[in-house]
């Protein structure tokens, strides 16, 4: 029993260090073993077949069979031939890259073309012969204002000898408390300044009114008219002279609220067509002339262009022919009732008047301006104002450009001896605004 007991321990440990072996190879090998004391029925056979795939290890061979438990035990058999593994594969060989293919030769560039010749510029061409001037051709005739982009305007008017002479004259004279001496001065030097007149042989009509503006003498006549006209005056002009001098002292009791141009619009109203007797002051083809004298600004309610609008209206076409004179106080000399009479200023420039300090000498100041009004019958009065005295002037279609003067101040314009148009003439004037 020892022995068998013996044996099997060899045999354990034959098969532990076989399983060691097969474990050094990466195989492990199952193995049945029988408890008792049974000998092995076979041994494995001698013959172990190499294995065909080179890559295949070698199998183990079969265990031998324990023998029975009866009897005793036999030979231990002894242990298969360990299959040897097969050979290991070889890899094939391997595969070289191809021959790395060369490049082609590089093309060469073309040669570069060269540039063609550079043209020769043409012959420069010589100027052709000077043409001459064809011959000057005359004026045509004178057109009637031709478009000149400036603003053009005309103004016609008929030569008439017998009625060039006339001019209808409304004195306008303050009448408060500071003007007694002014009016003693006008009556005094009347005589100077109605002379030019006379020696004119003009025909005239004169009419007086005051700036007050109360209802009983807003705008109504001094005196009648018809004692202070040429007429009347070559009948008797000693009694002429006193009428005048009576009638232009208007007084000192008006009001102090002075409305010259409003008094000359309200003398208008009531004697433009007729007057007590039935009979027009003012005249169509006369000068309307109004003197404005007064020693305080105008306190007429309307602008300047209202009152001074209104008298043109009354000549119609022809309102050229109206002319403000203003004698009135052009600066301040102390005396606390005084202003400067603007108003009055503005009328005589927009009518081409003039204006007199009412300061000034009255001999003076009444000569002058009997001398200016008469300076107007023989001439022809513009109602515009041309621009930079840009003025042409034309008879019965003609145009004259000597033989005539242009007065800025009155606006007017003047035929000189021997260069007046005879009657019936038509006398054009253009000019630019």
């Amino acid at each position: 029993m020892i022995r068998l007991t013996n044996l099997t321990t060899i045999l354990l440990l034959l098969m532990l260090a076989a399983t060691f072996t097969a474990c050094n190879e990466a195989e492990f090998y199952d193995k049945e073993f029988i408890q008792g004391a049974a000998e092995g029925e076979e041994f494995p056979s001698d013959d172990i077949a190499n294995p065909l795939d080179p890559n295949d290890g070698g199998s183990v061979g079969d265990s031998g069979d324990n023998g029975t438990t009866t009897g005793t035990s036999g030979d231990n058999g002894s242990n298969g031939d360990t299959g040897t593994n097969g050979d290991t594969g070889t890899n094939g060989d391997t595969g070289t890259n191809g021959d790395t293919g060369t490049n082609g030769d590089t093309g060469t560039n073309g040669d570069t073309g060269s540039n063609g010749d550079t043209g020769t510029n043409g012959d420069t061409g010589t100027n052709g012969d000077t043409g001459t001037n064809g011959d000057t051709g005359s004026n045509g005739d004178t057109g009637s204002n031709g478009d000149t982009g400036a603003n053009w305007t005309s103004e016609s008017f008929i030569q008439n000898a017998s009625v060039q002479n006339k001019v209808d004259i409304l004195w306008v004279v303050d009448d408060s408390g500071s003007m007694g001496d002014e009016q003693e001065a006008l009556a005094y030097n009347f005589e100077v300044f109605i002379n030019s007149f006379f020696n004119k042989q003009s025909d005239f009509r004169m009419a007086i009114t005051t700036t007050d503006e109360n209802r009983r003498v807003d705008g109504k006549q001094n005196c009648d008219w018809h004692v202070l006209n040429s007429e009347y005056a070559g009948k008797n002009r000693d009694n002429f002279f006193r009428m005048f001098k009576k009638c232009i002292q208007v007084g000192i009791k008006g009001s102090g609220r002075e409305k010259g141009l409003h008094a000359s619009k309200r003398f208008i109203d009531h004697y433009e067509h007729r007057d007590n007797r039935h009979d027009p002051f003012l005249r169509p083809d006369a000068y309307l002339v109004v003197v404005y004298v007064s020693d305080e600004e105008d306190q007429s309610t309307e602008k300047v262009e209202h009152y001074v609008d209104y008298l043109k209206a009354v000549k119609g076409t022809n309102k050229g022919l109206v002319k403000a004179y203003s004698i009135v106080t052009t600066e301040l000399t102390g005396n606390k009732w005084e202003t400067i009479g603007n108003r009055y200023k503005y009328a005589s420039m927009l009518t081409g008047g003039k204006t007199a300090s009412i300061k000034d000498n009255f001999f003076t100041i009444l000569e002058d301006l009997g001398e200016d009004i008469v300076a107007l019958l023989d001439s022809f009065a513009l109602a515009g104002t041309p621009a930079s005295n840009n003025i042409r002037v034309e008879v019965n279609g003609v145009e004259v450009s000597t033989g005539w003067t242009w007065n800025a101040t009155n606006r007017t314009i003047k035929f000189l001896d021997g260069h007046v148009p005879a009657d019936g003439s038509k006398i054009e004037v253009f000019y630019t605004l």
